[in-house]
């Protein structure tokens, strides 16, 4: 009868942990502007990489010191969105991943409508060369000084 309960408790525990191991805790801890402070700071994933569908997976209030910090639960690399107000910043999370942030202050020089949206470079603090968003960032840097110097040709 014992041996038979702890099989059970045996079980039990090795589901519970089978259900974690599949979604991996990633924490994005970052610092806002001060023009930021008090405002909610959302991130948003896609549901859908067809339409482009967001859905809002944590939130949390940019504090009197601009620190903020959120969790979300995936299984996979993927693509999401920091949102304050109408400001959005791309960032690539990967799973089991602790990210530090900065989000910039809004573009006054830009005349921009307050209820459109509007992309800002989020700052993603590293010292991970072959961190995900460091090699984009790396890549898009030469991309675009080699478009740069060929646009003539390429656009022909």
């Amino acid at each position: 009868m014992m041996q038979h309960s702890f099989k059970k408790i045996l079980l039990i525990i090795f589901l519970i942990s089978g259900i974690f191991s599949f979604s991996q805790n990633v924490k994005i801890k970052g610092k806002a502007h001060s023009s930021h402070a008090g405002k909610a700071i959302s991130l948003l994933a896609y549901s859908d990489l067809i339409t482009y569908t967001r859905v809002r997976e944590a939130i949390d209030t940019v504090s009197a010191d601009g620190t903020f910090e959120l969790e979300l639960q995936i299984k996979h690399t993927q693509p999401v969105q920091l949102q304050i107000d109408n400001l959005l910043g791309k960032l690539y999370i990967q799973p089991d991943y602790v990210y530090a942030v900065t989000f910039p202050q809004k573009d006054t020089t830009l005349n921009v409508r307050s209820e459109t949206e509007s992309f800002v470079e989020i700052g993603v603090i590293s010292g991970d060369t072959t961190e995900l968003n460091t090699s984009i960032i790396d890549f898009n840097k030469v991309f675009n000084t080699v478009f740069f110097k060929c646009r003539k040709s390429i656009l022909k």
